[in-house]
Parts: C-alpha cells; structure tokens; sequence
C-alpha cells in the first residue's frame, strides 16, 4: 500500500468515540452478563445456536483488508457525487472478551514490517441483548447518543460499533442464516441488520469532502456481514448501504460500501499479542468507563472535542503514558477525568433517539 493511503487510514482509524472507578473489568463484565441474563422471560436466557457463534469467531483473525465506498446516487438537486474512498491495510482482528452470550473484537492496524500495531475501531456482538445503543444526532462539539432497554429475543443478535477510542458508534440487530456446515470450506454464514440505524459520519467524510458541498452530518446505515467458512484460507465481507444527511436532516446523498477481509495465513504477528499485553488492560478500563456513564435510560452528549484537543487524542496518550510508567492509580485518576468531561448532559437535548 502506498505510504499515503496509509497515512490516511491511520487518520481514519484515530478519528473514528462524583467520581467513577473504572479499574475493574471483570467486575463489568460480570454485571453486564447478569443483567442480560435476569431481563425478560426465562427462555430468553437461552444460549445461542454454536453456528452463530462460529461465525462470530471466524471473524478473528489477520487479514488483507480493502475498503471500497463510493456514492451512488444523489438526493439533492445540484450535488456532485464525493469522489469514491478508496484504501487498502492489513489487520489483526482480535477476540478481546467471550462471554456465552457476548463477543467482542477488537481491530488492530498492522503498518509497515515490524509491524507497527495501532488500535482500531471495536464490534461487540450480543446474544439476546437486553439493551441497546441509539445515536440521536449530531449536536455541538460531538453527538447524542441514549442506551434504551429492550425485551431480549431468541435468535437475535445485536451488532454495536464503536470508535478508535472506544466511543459509542451505532448499533443494529438482525439475525445469521448459515448455508453449509459452519466451519467446512465453501460454507456461508450472512448476518443483515433488520434496519437502518442512525450513525455519525464516517469519519472518511472529511478526507473527501467538496469546500461547496453540503457537509455531511449523519447517515443511516444497513450493513451485511458474510463470512465464507474456509479453514484457514477463509474471509469475510461487510456491506454498508448508507443514506447521508444534513445537519439539517436533509438527505443528501445514498452511499454504497464494500469492506473485504482476506484472510492471511501463519497466524497473528507476534508483535499483535505484544502490543495488547501491554495497553489491553487499559483499554479494557476506557470500555468500562465509558459503559458506565452511559446507562440505560440517559440519553447524554458525548463531545468530540475537549478543551486539550480531540478526544481520541487525549486517550490515546494516556495509554501510551499507561505503558511507559508504572504510575497506574495516576493513570486512572486522570482516566476519569477525561472521560467526565466527554460525556455531559447539554441543555434542552432531552429528546428522543433517532
């Protein structure tokens, strides 16, 4: 890949979302376990079908990865069509929590030949899940975003997206269908969210924004997820149909993308398991924080910006501070503080979820 596609995906991936602990992982994830497990009728504490989860799984792994979005059609009178987005990378894609009912991956950027790993974006998949993320629009300095209650569902999974610094993305249910025995070559599994979702825009809106176009401040987002079973020669697609809209609410233009995951053989780089060990437990503290200013019912701002920076920059040095010294209870404290200030309720923006 040509040092500047690099560059700007890197670009991409950093740009993607009284006082708390945030120490704990396993304390969370143990809560979070609980509650899907006590909500709802005693059938919907049923696992999930092995096939499904399989799927999920064979999502892991090191990949050759393309990204390919181009703008279809536009909904404006006068709008030229944004020049299509066009990348390529390789990725680790990582099993950071398990759980019966839950998976969560955590992509990681493979750059150069050493390779340098950088932390990407995050997908937690959910069995049956008892809540869930709604993104509410953009608002100043960042976005609305609420995590509403719902019944669980046999059958249903819950994909929800989240930013390089693990801020909440969107979220989407829909259920796997599976052609073939899971795990065989030549076998498919397809999961397709049931809707469209409301998102912010992706963060690629900037790179290739026109200077007299209207911005785009949101979409709505569908998105299909196939994996070709294959040994260890597999990969896996996702599809993204997207309707992109105005700070107004005017629907601009629809967007189709195409993300291909090829798998590569010999196994994860060492350098991946390296990487994670030293900066996994404090990102797992950042995904603990964050769940615990967003709780079910609240519908807050969380802000893009505050007033050192953006903040994914803010996170991102305090993990890099995390492992360069051993000043761990420093880190935390400072960990909260950032995290307090991100996530606020702004004046008058009570109102429904998109």
């Amino acid at each position: 890949m040509m040092r500047g596609a690099v560059l700007a995906l890197l670009l991409v991936a950093l740009t993607g979302c009284a006082a708390r602990g945030v120490g704990d992982a396993a304390l969370w994830s143990a809560a979070r376990e609980s509650e899907i497990d006590v909500v709802g009728p005693p059938e919907a504490r049923a696992r999930p079908a092995a096939a499904d989860l399989d799927a999920v799984l064979a999502m892991a792994g090191t990949f050759a990865v393309s990204y390919r979005h181009a703008e279809t059609a536009a909904l404006v009178p006068g709008r030229v069509l944004a020049k299509p987005y066009v990348a390529d990378a390789l990725e680790c894609v990582r099993v950071v929590e398990r759980s019966p009912h839950r998976v969560s991956l955590q992509y990681l950027l493979l750059i150069g030949d050493g390779p340098l790993v950088v932390k990407h974006w995050r997908e937690d998949w959910e069995y049956a899940a008892g809540r869930h993320l709604a993104y509410g629009g953009p608002v100043p300095d960042g976005g609305l975003w609420s995590v509403k209650a719902v019944p669980p569902v046999l059958g249903q999974w819950t994909r929800t997206v989240y930013s390089a610094d693990d801020a909440p993305g969107y979220a989407a249910v829909g259920r796997w269908t599976h052609r073939g025995e899971v795990g065989d070559a030549g076998a498919v599994s397809e999961w397709e969210a049931q809707e469209a979702s409301a998102a912010p825009a992706a963060r690629h809106e900037s790179d290739r924004a026109d200077a007299d176009a209207v911005p785009v401040a949101w979409g709505q987002v569908q998105d299909r997820v196939v994996v070709q079973h294959g040994g260890g020669v597999g990969g896996w697609t996702r599809e993204e149909s997207v309707v992109k809209f105005s700070a107004s609410d005017t629907p601009l233009a629809r967007e189709h993308g195409v993300i291909r995951y090829k798998r590569r053989g010999g196994g994860d780089p060492s350098a991946v398991g390296a990487y994670w060990e030293r900066v996994g437990g404090f990102w797992a503290s950042v995904r603990a924080g964050w769940a615990e200013r967003l709780p079910t019912g609240a519908t807050l701002r969380v802000r893009d910006r505050l007033d050192v920076g953006p903040r994914w920059r803010a996170l991102f040095a305090l993990a890099d501070a995390d492992v360069l010294d051993t000043r761990r209870e420093e880190r935390a404290a400072q960990l909260n503080a950032v995290l307090d200030v991100a996530v606020d309720q702004p004046e008058g923006s009570a109102g429904p979820a998109r």
